[in-house]
């Protein structure tokens, strides 16, 4: 990308196109950490839930 040397009226030209892109980059890291969090509470949560109902093997004996 050309930067301008030029100055306008009131300080030098923005970029919104690089902030935009900087900006929406960083929301889709955030989306993504977001997603993998919830992912690991609901599959904590389920775990949970199905050591609640799974019941328990009674411990075999041992043959002597």
């Amino acid at each position: 990308m050309k930067k301008s040397t030029y100055d306008g009226r009131y300080g030098p030209p923005i970029d919104l196109r690089a902030m935009e892109e900087e900006v929406l980059t960083e929301g889709r890291e955030w989306m993504r950490r977001r997603m993998e969090d919830k992912l690991r509470e609901a599959a904590k949560a389920l775990s949970t839930e199905e050591e609640k109902k799974t019941p328990k093997r009674p411990a075999q004996e041992a043959d002597a």
